[in-house]
């Protein structure tokens, strides 16, 4: 294994000169006026830009305002807020340990620092290991919306790790699947710590920072020349978080200093790691989609295909500021893009900046012959989502549909959703046949079933059609009977005056199904109320919506329970009425135990212990 990556690493680098030499030049003043247009037509507040390659950073220009109050211009020197880009350099740091022999990358979490609290049912054969934070393939959820609040100043990384342990939990058998997850790079930086015997911010600038000569490079989050403006609007500026998990997002750097970054693993570590260690960082090993070739997220790295070639890097986003950094073998090129105004004019800039300098990677050549493998039409659920409170909502309303449809693979999502057709192109693998640069995998997992990965790391997995049919044929079937129960309500109210349905009684078994629906309807409301604006900010701690919304969880299906006992027992209703009402009241209460099954009863929205269903 290590002669295979150190081959894959040295032939990469090679080719990449190569094709670094017969690249067209960049027009770089174009690319500049079109930036600046960009901006200016985006009202962006500032923005900082680099590009590189193997030899060296060729442009660094800073754009607007890094601090529009204070007057402080941008410049190709000054930092900005970095957010998940933070989570490469923690890998770095990571690899320099590991090439030092003073980490092993397959040493189990619980031994190498047993005071971090996690929860993993199947440590005992499938442990956490040290790749599986940086890889994302520990089971865990994202970090919950408590964890991304603002932070007191003096906050270590222990600390932040205490503060909600409950979000390590592992939902399936570390290894298994990639779930983006900000706890693991969090987690790897609590474990530098521990090595190297330095806080953190010390150990990243010892083994990255000052041997790179990134001058405006910190992970820093408390001096107050890093407390870096951010803005909503360019009339609105946006609050200052600062966050526990510095090792995951809270890195700041200017774009000149992070194009250098780019340029040190396009050349294969430039002398600061091995080829090999840029080659590891770049192929993940640990899920089972990458052992399959079928998905490319890997060390602090993620793989990007699109029509301008193939980009190998990391974005980010925190407080309103986004930033990326990425290049293309192929091209021998990369960029570095940092903007504090909400990520206005992100994507127009980054296709100027790919178009400019990428190389397009050719069309896949379709497989002749093909079959879908027996077995491997039907529905599909997915099965790592990032944050696990919301897979219910995944299921039902959008599952996948797959089947062959001529020479091709076509696939639905939800019930009658336009198809996207695959083409295969050998070995399981499929690209979108509108767009190529697209890619997906069909793979074979335990006991014969099939699973479908996305190029993003999203894996879906067959599943019975009952199972995925049943939930919104039951919410379906809820709502018809209750607006069936209300219609003839009114019916009963308008004809009682009249001398019709005297003695039936019927508000009697009603009020439990009405009042059950008239919860349910404000619990969806408290949902919608915490959905909207900065989300973020809404659920990170209790609120009235947020405890509204948790009893109405528990209320709902209580008085369903009880309208199927009063239909049961109210003896002077009338039998129609009875049967209707309770019928509701069973729907009703049917639903709220597919809604306990997974944890959505007394949920939380703010603090939540993933629950895991049919995992």
């Amino acid at each position: 294994m290590i002669r295979q990556f150190a081959a894959v690493a040295l032939t990469l680098v090679f080719s990449s000169g190569v094709a670094a030499s017969e690249a067209p030049p960049v027009d770089l003043e174009a690319l500049d006026a079109r930036l600046a247009e960009i901006i200016e037509a985006r009202e962006v507040v500032g923005a900082g830009v680099a590009v590189f390659d193997l030899d060296g950073v060729m442009f660094a220009r800073g754009y607007g305002y890094v601090d529009r109050e204070a007057g402080i211009e941008a410049g190709a020197d000054t930092a900005f807020r970095a957010g998940s880009v933070s989570k490469l350099v923690t890998a770095l740091a990571a690899m320099r340990l590991a090439e030092a022999g003073s980490l092993d990358l397959d040493a189990p979490l619980r031994v190498i620092a047993p005071e971090i609290d996690f929860t993993n049912r199947f440590e005992s054969e499938h442990p956490v290991r040290l790749a599986h934070l940086l890889e994302h393939t520990t089971g865990w959820d994202d970090i919950q919306p408590q964890e991304y609040r603002n932070f007191p100043e003096g906050t270590r990384l222990a600390d932040g790790l205490a503060d909600n342990p409950r979000s390590r939990t592992s939902r399936w058998a570390p290894g298994h699947y990639a779930s983006y997850s900000n706890s693991g790079a969090a987690v790897m930086g609590r474990v530098i710590e521990i090595v190297t015997g330095q806080p953190f911010e010390a150990a990243a600038r010892t083994l990255v920072f000052e041997p790179l000569g990134l001058a405006s490079a910190s992970f820093d989050q408390d001096a107050p020349e890093r407390r870096i403006a951010s803005y909503h609007t360019v009339e609105e500026r946006a609050d200052f978080t600062r966050i526990w998990a510095a090792p995951s997002g809270g890195l700041s750097i200017s774009a000149r200093d992070l194009g250098e970054v780019g340029r040190v693993l396009l050349s294969g570590g430039g002398g600061l790691i091995s080829a090999q260690s840029v080659a590891r960082m770049e192929h993940g090993q640990t899920s089972r989609a990458a052992r399959a070739e079928a998905q490319r997220y890997g060390l602090g790295f993620f793989e990007w295909r699109a029509a301008t070639g193939v980009w190998t890097g990391h974005g980010g986003a925190i407080d309103r500021a986004q930033a990326e950094v990425f290049y293309d073998r192929a091209s021998g090129r990369g960029y570095a893009l940092l903007v504090n105004t909400g990520g206005r004019g992100m994507p127009e800039m980054r296709t100027a900046l790919r178009t400019a300098l990428g190389a397009p990677e050719p069309r896949p050549e379709a497989e002749a012959g093909w079959h879908l493998p027996e077995g491997a039409a039907g529905m599909y659920r997915i099965i790592n989502p990032r944050q696990e409170m919301f897979r219910i909502m995944l299921d039902l309303l959008q599952p996948r549909r797959v089947w062959q449809c001529g020479g091709e693979m076509c696939v639905a999502t939800g019930f009658g959703g336009e198809p996207r057709r695959y083409t295969p192109m050998g070995g399981g693998h499929f690209f979108m046949t509108e767009e190529p640069f697209r890619r997906m995998s069909v793979i074979a997992a335990d006991e014969g079933r099939f699973e479908l990965v996305y190029d993003d790391g999203e894996s879906w997995a067959r599943s019975s059609r009952v199972r995925l049919l049943a939930p919104p044929a039951l919410l379906v079937a809820t709502l018809l009977a209750f607006a069936v129960g209300v219609l003839t309500l009114l019916i009963w109210a308008a004809a009682r005056p009249f001398g019709v349905f005297r003695g039936s009684n019927r508000w009697r078994v009603w009020i439990w199904p009405s009042l059950s629906v008239a919860l349910l309807g404000l619990g969806a409301g408290a949902f919608m109320t915490l959905s909207s604006g900065d989300v973020l900010a809404n659920l990170a701690g209790p609120s009235l919506p947020g405890r509204v919304f948790q009893f109405a969880t528990f209320g709902f299906g209580l008085l369903a329970l009880t309208g199927v006992l009063a239909a049961l027992s109210a003896r002077d209703v009338r039998l129609f009425a009875r049967i209707q009402a309770g019928a509701t009241s069973a729907l009703l209460a049917l639903a709220w135990g597919w809604v306990a099954a997974y944890g959505w009863v007394g949920l939380t929205l703010w603090s939540y212990t993933p629950r895991i269903y049919g995992v």
